[in-house]
């Protein structure tokens, strides 16, 4: 079975755009993905190199970055604490794990 045939849940996201002169977030548009998500909390190393709780991880096949806002099917937006990508034999990006 391919990765694809996982998918079978639905979020939102938002790709990072830029920050303004205060440090505030702006973000492009909202498109939908398919993607795969596993509530169970997890201990992960955010990008301090802290280690947080994670609630959920998201499989995806978009590359997804920790700036950007991702939106669960229960409208919830939660902060994006970590991204694993992973990559094929051949070095082409195959899918993210995002950890919220």
């Amino acid at each position: 079975m391919s990765l694809a045939g996982l998918l079978n849940q639905t979020v939102s996201l938002e790709t990072f755009h830029s920050r303004d002169s205060f440090g505030d977030l702006s973000f492009n548009a909202a498109v939908s993905y398919p993607c795969r998500i596993a509530y169970k909390y997890k201990q992960v190393l955010n990008e301090a190199g802290e280690e947080v709780t994670s609630r959920a991880q998201i499989g995806i096949n978009v590359a997804v970055s920790v700036n950007d806002r991702i939106t669960l099917p229960d409208t919830t937006t939660p902060s994006i604490i970590a991204v694993n990508k992973t990559y094929d034999r051949l070095g082409s990006f195959h899918h993210s794990v995002v950890y919220v």
